[in-house]
């Protein structure tokens, strides 16, 4: 089995977490062989800065231009580099928590039928009409339809009918912070879909998932207790609790745990 990480980057980024998760996939055993490609979305060119910090690694580094967010590069890196069997999708920001923390991932897809797509944070396990009653339902300038702003959860609705895609019973899907999957899982679907602002890009990160549980296959969170397990970003510490700080604190004395990179 081949796999491919691919990161994605923006150019105007600070790249400092970048160099550290890329520390970081060098130093803490993946349990399995694996190939590094980096997509930079940019409006430059040829981002020279970036080039020369990575000129001695051997990754495979590729520039496109500057849309759809992460999920725009994570597209173009697999499209480019259509050869592996899986692929593991990382944003820059991310770093590793465990060792392992691509066997695992790659573990669980090949030996779980039925399998689509696994990932660290299952988002909204929930109903649609529970999310349409919750606060997170209110209006954002980047939510528009036929010209009019609509509330969040509304726009993401329209968005997969428009699409013809199946919301499905619930709103649950993964988030594309990380996201392992399939080749013969991404040629199905057709990739990921580019959203051109901030709501369109949620929406294409919900619309990958129901895609995916369209076509008959499961969707996974690695750890379902966890949203941080093998692998991490920042926004999870952020919205932990002071309990739950507490307890992920005493819980990484007991089982060592590779430390966020400051």
């Amino acid at each position: 089995m081949s796999n491919l990480v691919i990161i994605s980057f923006y150019s105007e980024r600070n790249i400092k977490p970048l160099l550290n998760l890329l520390k970081q996939i060098d130093e803490i055993k993946a349990g399995v062989s694996f190939d590094v490609a980096i997509v930079c979305n940019t409006e430059q060119l040829k981002p020279v800065n970036l080039l020369l910090k990575l000129n001695s690694k051997q990754i495979k580094f590729l520039v496109r231009e500057n849309t759809g967010f992460n999920l725009g590069a994570w597209d173009y890196g697999w499209r480019k580099l259509p050869d592996y069997d899986y692929y593991l999708f990382l944003q820059d920001d991310c770093f590793i928590v465990r060792e392992n923390w691509l066997k695992v991932f790659v573990d669980r897809f090949s030996q779980t039928t039925n399998l689509g797509l696994l990932g660290e944070s299952m988002n909204w396990e929930c109903t649609w009409e529970e999310l349409v009653q919750s606060n997170y339902n209110g209006l954002h300038r980047d939510h528009v339809f036929n010209g009019e702003p609509i509330k969040r959860v509304d726009f993401y609705r329209k968005f997969l009918a428009l699409h013809n895609i199946s919301e499905g019973k619930t709103a649950e899907h993964l988030q594309s912070v990380m996201l392992l999957t399939s080749r013969a899982i991404l040629e199905k679907v057709d990739g990921f879909m580019i959203g051109n602002n901030y709501g369109e890009a949620i929406a294409s990160e919900i619309a990958f998932s129901k895609k995916i549980q369209q076509l008959g296959y499961s969707i996974q969170a690695i750890n379902p207790n966890s949203c941080y397990h093998y692998i991490a970003h920042p926004q999870w510490f952020k919205r932990r609790r002071k309990v739950e700080s507490w307890i992920y604190a005493i819980r990484s004395r007991i089982n060592p745990i590779f430390a966020q990179p400051k």
